[in-house]
């Protein structure tokens, strides 16, 4: 989250699971809006199917969090594991890219 402010992003979507109970006590407890040190945290939640133990993987998620969150279906973001550190250098490059990739 630190990287993500100095290469200035604002708006952070974290997606969790159903059970994701203590990134909502450390960031904030309301689904969207969550004031974190200047960034503005919501919480798309992808939920755990009753035949597995873990979620799918990424693409999942984010398709949980476009559904969840329609507003991002109209516009351009950038998606990172949450079990890598990205850079501030790197964040920063994939925010004023040109190369925009449509799904």
């Amino acid at each position: 989250m630190y990287n993500a402010k100095k290469a200035s992003y604002k708006n952070i979507y974290n997606v969790i699971n159903e059970k994701g109970g203590l990134f909502k006590e450390f960031y904030g407890n309301k689904k969207r809006g969550n004031d974190f040190n200047g960034l503005n945290i919501s919480f798309p939640i992808q939920y755990i199917p009753k035949d597995r133990e873990k979620p799918f993987k990424t693409t999942d998620a984010r398709i949980r969090a476009m559904e969840q969150f329609p507003e991002l279906n109209n516009q351009f973001y950038t998606v990172c594991n949450s079990d890598n550190l990205y850079s501030t250098k790197a964040l920063s490059l994939l925010r004023k890219t040109e190369h925009k990739m449509l799904l």
